[in-house]
């Protein structure tokens, strides 16, 4: 659902979703500082990284197309609320600036609707006194996607990008059928790592950690190379031409340059890119006042 740079240089409202996400993570920074509640450091990092991982993973969907776990729900029902939204944060900026996900000219946008407008559900939910069930973190998980793509329709409708009547029908309904997909996996990683965190704290970091390193070496050459659900859309409804980037990112589509094997080149930029967000993650919940319980 990453929304790409080149459809930014057609809208030219690249800058106006920077700023807002931009004031919005000064927020939630601001937040995670002055929060009494802080996950133990390594935890935010492994499950920073495994997000990471995770959104490597795409999984074929109906009309030919494929999408993946945003991760969001996930990251706040076992971190919290502003260290989750941090957690996103940084998985979206790096895909941004290592991977040419998405690209730095919609970065702000991409970081306003997979971070922020996918966090409502869970939002809502961590504010309850009593235990979150499974089924509901299901059902935060289907729904975050949703709004995801009902916020990212609606916006590229009002730039102009493609028509609304059409396409944002087509976003919801792709993307109502990669939900069941986070719901799932929402469901069965919240309580998990979330007992990990609260009962085994000073190890509780080992199990998404290794997860991450262990889905991106193991599947992540498997993902599919079908087109997600926006950028199927697009190819359908929007007529606008692909421009070269102002940015060229190292390791851009997850490949290694120089290494001729696909598969190879895949698993190393998934474990270049679980390494840099683990230690990212690790640096900002320093800055913040996160430390290494137990």
């Amino acid at each position: 659902m990453h929304i790409p740079s080149h459809v930014m240089s057609h809208a030219r409202s690249g800058a106006a979703g920077g700023g807002i996400a931009g004031l919005l993570t000064v927020g939630v920074a601001w937040w995670a500082a002055r929060s009494e509640r802080k996950p133990d450091g390594l935890l935010f990092a492994s499950v920073t990284a495994l997000v990471f991982a995770l959104e490597m993973l795409n999984v074929p969907v109906q009309h030919g197309t494929s999408g993946h776990i945003i991760g969001t729900v996930l990251a706040i029902g076992v971190l919290g609320a502003p260290f989750g939204l941090l957690s996103m944060v940084l998985v979206l900026s790096l895909q941004a600036l290592v991977f040419a996900d998405g690209g730095l000219a919609s970065l702000g946008w991409n970081v306003i609707n997979m971070a922020f407008v996918a966090a409502l559900p869970a939002l809502f939910l961590v504010r309850k006194d009593r235990p979150v069930s499974p089924l509901l973190w299901a059902i935060a998980g289907w729904a975050s996607v949703v709004l995801a793509a009902l916020a990212c329709a609606l916006e590229l409708a009002y730039m102009g990008i493609f028509p609304a009547r059409e396409a944002v029908p087509a976003m919801v309904g792709v993307h109502a059928l990669v939900g069941f997909i986070e719901g799932a996996g929402t469901a069965l990683l919240v309580p998990v790592l979330s007992r990990m965190g609260s009962e085994a704290r000073t190890m509780g970091w080992l199990a998404p950690g290794l997860g991450a390193l262990v889905g991106v070496v193991l599947f992540a050459p498997l993902a599919s190379p079908l087109p997600d659900g926006l950028e199927w859309v697009l190819e359908r409804f929007a007529h606008i031409k692909e421009v070269a980037p102002s940015f060229v990112s190292p390791l851009a589509d997850y490949t290694v340059p120089g290494v001729a094997n696909p598969f190879l080149s895949t698993i190393l930029a998934g474990m270049v890119g679980v390494v840099l967000t683990f230690g990212l993650a690790w640096g900002v919940g320093w800055f913040l006042g996160v430390r290494r319980a137990g």
